[in-house]
């Protein structure tokens, strides 16, 4: 866990060109007027009158709460299965000296096994720890913000955040803002709501006026390490989940005199949800309804009168046209968002960049939902192996640059990739990492140079 948790006031900048490789930093926070987001901070919620508190309401959000601390750890097996079962037969890691890409910088024989249960609970800590630091007391919401939603407390903080007085903010978060750069891609898709599908389509198309970031868009945030990889904490806890016999002392805040020592960047960006689930919310955008063709069923497991469903999410119709996904248009985007990620840490001085596979856990596990195509697990490697792909040519146009004597890299001097091997969609996303990087090696030799894994 990060102490990047705080919550981040956009402010209007300049913008990161892609295309030739530059960009600008926003200047001090201290120097620009925040602007008011108009809506919530992800779905809109749907709400004619005010929110009251009353017993039924609490046992209701209490009941939904308890489902999704449910579903998401079942879901986490569940969702695998079909991979598991019907992946690729006999997948093992490949060796990165039998593709002459040398030994590994680092290597671990097994990951920390972490209960669901801390999971939940070091979030819902992270969460009540959050408020203090930004000068806000849940004392000011019925029962405390009891049965209220995490995003709906952070929408009306953010707007009490943005409507008072900013020196009231405590100075370790006034310090730590400063410090927060925004890029803006220099081509921003339309933010308008633009046209939606129909209801009875079956598809539910992403609002993009919702959200704070722009599509290709980069959030830095300097952050510091509560929690260990085994989410145990770094500092003393008198209270709560985590009790130390010899407790060490609490760790100093970016106020303090050692400043910003220990402390990391994060960039922030959103990866296209493309399979998440039948109701992946950047499907449509990134696909095309195939002509011609009837509607096709969607799992027994998706239909609206399932007995087991997501009831805070709108359910899938039992047939829908089909769509077919655009994988030029996909692995396009997921390139530029590499070198955006590059080229902001490249302006911020990061001279070593850890990456993982970005977007190619949840978000395309299920995609033979919504195009069965992928229902073949060789057609979903080769979709991974091109993305793995964008990754390598970003690091190659950012990092090493050009035989040309003017063309300097812009990105950090070296990119660790972080990746695992325990289950087959990992060793799937290792793989097609490693195979891009040796055929990449073979046109930029100084590739592993900056690359290590």
């Amino acid at each position: 866990m990060v102490r990047g948790s705080k919550q981040v006031v956009p402010v209007e900048g300049q913008l990161l060109d892609a295309s030739t490789m530059d960009a600008h930093l926003l200047s001090e926070s201290s120097h620009c007027t925040p602007t008011s987001p108009s809506k919530h901070l992800r779905k809109p919620q749907n709400r004619e009158t005010p929110q009251t508190c009353s017993y039924e309401q609490q046992h209701s959000q209490a009941a939904v709460k308890l489902q999704s601390r449910f579903r998401g750890g079942r879901d986490r097996i569940v969702s695998t299965d079909k991979y598991f079962q019907e992946g690729v037969r006999g997948a093992t890691p490949i060796e990165p000296r039998d593709l002459a890409l040398g030994a590994y910088a680092e290597t671990h024989t097994s990951m920390p096994r972490v209960d669901d249960g801390l999971r939940y609970r070091v979030r819902d800590e992270t969460i009540t720890r959050m408020w203090p630091q930004l000068g806000f007391s849940l004392e000011q919401f019925p029962y405390n913000g009891r049965g209220m939603g995490f995003e709906e407390i952070a929408e009306k903080v953010l707007r009490e955040v943005i409507s008072s007085n900013k020196s009231k903010l405590p100075k370790a978060v006034q310090t730590q803002l400063a410090r927060v750069r925004y890029f803006v891609d220099s081509e921003q898709p339309s933010t308008g709501p633009g046209p939606l599908t129909p209801q009875t389509s079956g598809y539910i198309e992403r609002a993009q006026d919702c959200y704070l970031l722009g599509k290709f868009d980069c959030l830095a945030v300097p952050a510091r390490a509560d929690y260990d990889a085994s989410f145990r904490s770094f500092e003393t806890t008198v209270s709560g989940f985590h009790q130390h016999t010899h407790p060490a002392p609490a760790l100093a805040d970016c106020d303090g005199s050692e400043g910003f020592a220990g402390w990391f960047w994060v960039v922030h960006v959103a990866a296209p949800n493309i399979g998440e689930s039948t109701q992946a919310e950047d499907f449509v955008a990134y696909s095309e309804e195939e002509q011609h063709a009837p509607p096709h069923p969607l799992p027994s497991s998706t239909h609206g009168g399932s007995a087991s469903r997501c009831c805070w999410k709108q359910q899938g119709m039992p047939s829908r046209p089909i769509r077919r996904l655009n994988e030029d248009m996909y692995v396009h985007d997921m390139g530029r968002i590499w070198r955006n990620s590059l080229l902001a840490m490249g302006h911020l001085g990061v001279e070593e960049a850890v990456f993982f596979p970005l977007g190619m856990g949840a978000f395309l596990r299920k995609l033979y939902l919504n195009d069965d195509r992928y229902s073949e697990p060789r057609v979903l490697l080769k979709l991974r192996r091109r993305v793995a792909g964008e990754l390598m040519n970003a690091i190659a146009e950012t990092c090493i640059g050009s035989s040309t004597p003017r063309a300097s890299p812009k990105g950090p001097c070296h990119v660790h990739l972080c990746l695992v091997c325990i289950g087959a969609e990992a060793i799937d996303n290792h793989n097609c990492f490693l195979e891009a990087a040796a055929t990449k090696l073979r046109e930029c030799p100084r590739l592993m140079d900056v690359l290590k894994l």
